[in-house]
């Protein structure tokens, strides 16, 4: 593939529009097969509806450095890939293979990456580790590319695998040199449109996670908002004591901290907010499972899953 992206002639809206119903009488004779892919999270499903699966979408991803982003991406991705046949791809532009396998492990094997790093890790750790390794293989057709920078060659590998999502982690480090522009901004802008016409003309989707923060690290998440179908931004929840008396939200045993993501765009449903468990040390992020059932009591509960009340 060259870095030239073919466009599409225009169409008259009726002919699009008779072909659009073509293709959904035909989808829904097997409607399981294109409804939305939930993403794991309950809150965020109901937000945007799941990832699309009967047409290319590309979703954006911010956040500030630290906070949870590649977290979020590869929890995004797995749930696609055991509930897609052919899986997705993942491009590790700046963290290396084995370590994105360190936080699967984290995370499935209840494993501290801390324990990892400094080899404090038990015989019974590493059969643990070990077994998990081996399910993923039967369960998570998840790839994983840490060594390609070059978009055309991201599209090449997607082709070969046969995959027709794939996530890139960080955009602001894509390879650039044969892109357009006379600086990094409008560099990343015409990288930002190539990815959008390759989503277009080649029927494949994306999940692009990009920084956001000081010093002009994030600039390049600001070129892309115009392009995504979804974008979605990652961030702490910061509240008052009082706050926290009053909403007593807390996150499950597992999680230590929680998250705020908010939809700033879904073409599908109105922009929203919901709230997330997060575990950094464990890769982990999750459904908040307790919820305050009464504004004016502090000591009542609900298992929003069972709803079971507890004190």
């Amino acid at each position: 593939m060259t870095d030239e992206v073919e466009v599409k002639q225009p169409r008259l809206i009726g002919h699009i529009a008779i072909d659009r119903v073509k293709e959904l009488r035909e989808q829904q004779k097997n409607p399981d097969l294109f409804r939305p892919v939930s993403t794991g999270l309950t809150d965020l499903d109901t937000l945007i509806g799941g990832l699309p699966r009967a047409k290319p979408f590309m979703l954006v991803i911010l956040a500030k450095e630290k906070i949870g982003k590649t977290t979020l991406g590869l929890k995004l991705a797995a749930n696609w890939a055991e509930q897609v046949p052919e899986g997705c791809i993942y491009f590790g532009l700046e963290e290396q293979d084995y370590e994105l396998a360190d936080r699967y492990l984290a995370d499935l094997g209840n494993i501290s990456r801390k324990k990892m790093f400094m080899l404090n890790l038990s015989d019974m750790d590493l059969d643990i580790m070990e077994s998990v390794a081996y399910r993923m293989v039967e369960t998570h057709k998840l790839y994983i590319q840490d060594e390609i920078f070059s978009f055309g060659m991201m599209v090449k590998q997607m082709k070969v695998l046969g995959v027709k999502l794939a996530w890139i982690d960080n955009f602001h480090l894509m390879d650039r040199l044969k892109i357009p522009g006379s600086n990094d901004r409008e560099k990343l802008e015409n990288l930002s449109r190539k990815i959008a016409q390759v989503r277009n003309t080649h029927k494949l989707s994306f999940g692009v996670l990009a920084q956001e923060g000081e010093e002009g690290k994030g600039f390049a998440s600001h070129q892309i908002n115009r392009d995504a179908n979804i974008i979605c931004s990652i961030e702490p929840m910061y509240m008052s004591q009082s706050d926290e008396q009053r909403r007593r939200k807390e996150p499950p045993e597992e999680f230590n901290m929680l998250r705020q993501i908010t939809v700033r765009r879904s073409r599908a449903v109105p922009p929203g907010i919901c709230e997330v468990a997060f575990d950094g040390d464990h890769s982990r992020i999750g459904d908040i499972k307790v919820k305050k059932i009464d504004l004016n009591s502090p000591t009542f509960f609900t298992d929003v899953e069972g709803g079971e009340v507890l004190t």
